[in-house]
């Protein structure tokens, strides 16, 4: 017993330090959060409801970068998000593959007639750039 609770609170301990810091934590669950909205943006493209859709995959994009990136969700622009993956050394046709997902949700929120494409090519693009560019981030890290 009294090694359980030394074992016990070592690991309250660790616990406590490695989520004292918020902007580790952000960082760290940037990705979960992604997949919970490209989750309900995959139950939005079977219904067929386009217009939430595209909002809901800007609003994955966007709650990404913001958390990854350590931007504020009201400063994530596209000139912000391109400065700062440039600085950090993402590959430049995945930024730009981004910029075009981004623009074309934008399109699609602001002008939601006016949009016919394949939802499950956008779908999957998200997927892949976001796995992208988590993977270029985390090679820059070690």
């Amino acid at each position: 017993p009294f090694l359980a609770l030394i074992l016990g609170l070592m690991f309250r301990s660790n616990y406590i330090k490695s989520n004292s810091d918020m902007v580790a934590v952000k960082e760290r669950k940037a990705v979960k959060v992604a997949k919970k909205q490209l989750v309900k943006a995959d139950k939005l493209m079977q219904a067929n409801s386009k217009d939430e859709f595209y909002t809901e995959i800007l609003m994955a994009i966007n709650n990404y970068l913001s958390n990854k990136l350590n931007i504020p969700l009201a400063d994530v622009s596209k000139e912000n998000v391109k400065n700062t993956l440039t600085a950090k050394k993402v590959a430049p046709e995945k930024i730009e593959k981004l910029m075009k997902t981004i623009e074309t949700s934008e399109y699609a929120k602001y002008a939601p007639g006016a949009v016919s494409g394949n939802l499950k090519e956008v779908y999957d693009d998200t997927i892949n750039l976001i796995t992208g560019i988590e993977q270029d981030l985390n090679i820059k890290k070690a």
